[in-house]
């Protein structure tokens, strides 16, 4: 048999859970027929001691049946067979693992895990805040408090619902709904669709290079809460 093609085989083989030895006897069985393991050993090069384990493990994954005890013969099940329990068996896996990760998706009794990253240079910032806008679908909140948050808003392009709460004094960018308050912390913030925030420590910028520019959080139960209290600001601010 042409080697490129055995190896071909050997590889994909690989790819569905074999070892190299447990693929070459395999292949072995099924191109020579009913085999000893001695006789796999010496058309595969697996060493004698190990060929034994090998055949065994081939056994229990349905790979190999062994129809003979004396001599020791071991032979390979059809290829369509082995598939078609391959197909089943990964069918059921597939199944058990939708229902524990809808198990995960409906939240019941289990808190998803949240991600926090923390933000160290301010052109990543700009690029977070970009890319937290654009791919909103729903509504995006936002707490502007500096001239750089307001700077930045104003390029944007893209936007759905937006409500903006600008700190007096702060140049207001002309984007969706806008109000303003005379008491804010210097600390942009800004919300995507409940799910997402950003703080970030814009005050700082320009000043010096900062430490920390700012920080993600991707938790819903986080987002909301912060959403609770912008709603707050938002009854106390002016149109």
């Amino acid at each position: 048999m042409n080697s490129e093609v055995l190896k071909l085989a050997r590889d994909r083989l690989r790819e569905l859970g074999l070892s190299r030895h447990e693929a070459s006897a395999y292949l072995a069985l099924l191109t020579m027929g009913e085999m000893t393991p001695r006789d796999v050993s010496e058309a595969t090069g697996i060493p004698y001691t190990k060929v034994y384990d090998v055949l065994r493990r081939l056994e229990r994954k349905g790979w190999v049946v062994a129809v003979s005890e004396g001599p020791l013969l071991y032979s390979a099940r059809r290829p369509d067979d082995v598939l078609e329990s391959l197909r089943q068996d990964f069918e059921k896996k597939l199944s058990e693992v939708k229902d524990l990760l809808n198990v995960f998706e409906k939240g019941v009794g289990l808190t998803p895990p949240s991600s926090i990253y923390v933000i160290r240079r301010t052109d990543t910032l700009e690029k977070i805040v970009r890319s937290t806008v654009n791919a909103a679908k729903e509504i995006v909140y936002a707490l502007v408090a500096t001239n750089y948050m307001s700077r930045l808003f104003a390029t944007l392009r893209k936007y759905p619902r937006v409500k903006v709460i600008v700190r007096r004094g702060v140049p207001a960018p002309q984007v969706g709904e806008l109000r303003s308050l005379d008491i804010l912390l210097p600390l942009d913030l800004v919300i995507a669709d409940y799910k997402r925030l950003v703080l970030s420590f814009s005050a700082l910028i320009g000043k010096a290079e900062p430490k920390i520019c700012g920080v993600l959080v991707i938790d819903e139960e986080v987002a909301r809460t912060a959403t609770e209290y912008f709603n707050a600001l938002w009854a106390a601010a002016k149109k």
